[in-house]
């Protein structure tokens, strides 16, 4: 097997995306690390074209816009395995997200019952070749990577042109290619990988456990942590952890004493955001703390608990018939919506809505409309 070489320099990366522009498509794979990080960082940019492969120090070259050109050609398929995360990292370096993108997991979803097939599942039954796994755990900021490491780093992309053309062909002899195209524009034509700190408060689950009036507290700490952790590149849970967040609110302190008391607070935390967070806890006070921030839905009645079973039903036998997986039509968080009046689901959307989803409204209006169930 032939030795990589990293492309580490602007003008050897130039070249190569030359040569590649003349190519129908180009399979795409990245290597980061974000353990430390809020933003993913972006180590390796793996591609493979019809007449090259390459492999882009991305530590090494300060300016990777030459892949921009590549990557935002609409006339280039661009294959990735489950890119979502691939996107995220390549969205810190490169000025547009890619377009014209053909995803093979969501392209094996509408090709058989598994929602989630692996690269190396599908690799092996479909190329029947057997990927290494001896480098999933690389720390791939280290430098120099070994041959073996790259020829690990390489093989992510080597089989996914491969891996396109079949699950292309049998998406069309089913007649879903529409479907994934629009699926794969859903999934990757939002350039909003980064969650905005004003959101942040979503991500706390927890928060709706909390009694009405300390969830406003909770959503202000929440809303900081995330606009600290964006700002800072750390990690949320190291800025302040989830628990010590809960714990704070449930407490109260009210002076930096009090909140070097609470067990589960760092006295770094004091140190660093102590005066912040107090801060926070004051301005809340004046909010209305009898109104809920975390929507607590009753539990469905038993009539409506039926017909999510009902529905679920029908959508793997639809599934079935389509040879996909159901979880690609809804989870059961979207029918339990369905059934409590809620329209903005992706059942009610696009293709999920033509194959399915005006029957199931249809046979839903009287139901919904009798109950009088809508989302509080």
């Amino acid at each position: 097997m032939l030795k990589i070489k990293p492309v580490d320099t602007f003008g050897e990366l130039n070249v190569r995306v030359d040569r590649a522009l003349a190519c129908r498509w180009v399979g795409i794979d990245t290597e980061f690390l974000r353990e430390k990080t809020y933003y993913p960082t972006l180590c390796l940019v793996q591609c493979r074209t019809k007449v090259d492969e390459f492999c882009v120090d991305a530590l090494a070259i300060d300016d990777l816009s030459p892949l921009q050109r590549l990557f935002g050609n609409p006339d280039i398929v661009k294959i990735l395995h489950s890119g979502r995360q691939d996107m995220e990292a390549l969205d810190q370096r490169l000025d547009h997200p890619l377009v014209h993108v053909f995803d093979t997991q969501i392209a094996a979803a509408f090709c058989g019952p598994d929602e989630q097939a692996s690269y190396a599942s599908l690799v092996e039954s479909i190329c029947q070749v057997t990927l290494a796994k001896s480098h999933t755990r690389t720390d791939w900021t280290r430098r120099p990577l070994s041959g073996d490491q790259l020829q690990y780093a390489m093989d992510d992309v080597r089989y996914l042109r491969p891996l396109q053309k079949f699950l292309e062909d049998r998406l069309i002899t089913s007649g879903k290619l529409q479907w994934h195209r629009s699926e794969c524009l859903r999934v990757f034509g939002n350039r909003d990988f980064a969650m905005s700190p004003e959101d942040g408060w979503k991500r706390l689950r927890q928060g709706a456990k909390l009694p009405r009036r300390l969830q406003h507290d909770a959503k202000a700490l929440a809303v900081w942590r995330e606009n600290q952790a964006q700002v800072r590149n750390l990690p949320r849970e190291w800025v302040l952890p989830t628990q010590s967040l809960l714990d704070i609110c449930s407490r109260r302190p009210r002076d930096r004493k009090a909140l070097a008391g609470i067990d589960s607070v760092s006295k770094k935390t004091v140190g660093r955001f102590g005066n912040e967070i107090l801060r926070i806890l004051q301005n809340g006070s004046g909010q209305d703390r009898n109104r809920p921030v975390w929507k607590r839905h009753s539990p469905l009645e038993r009539e409506q608990r039926r017909r999510v079973k009902d529905i679920m039903e029908k959508l793997r036998k639809v599934a079935q018939a389509e040879n996909m997986s159901p979880a690609l039509l809804a989870n059961r968080s979207d029918v339990e919506a369905l059934v409590t009046g809620d329209t903005d689901i992706l059942l009610l959307k696009g293709w999920r809505y033509d194959r399915i989803g005006r029957e199931l409204q249809a046979d839903l209006a009287g139901f919904v409309q009798k109950t009088g169930e809508t989302p509080d």
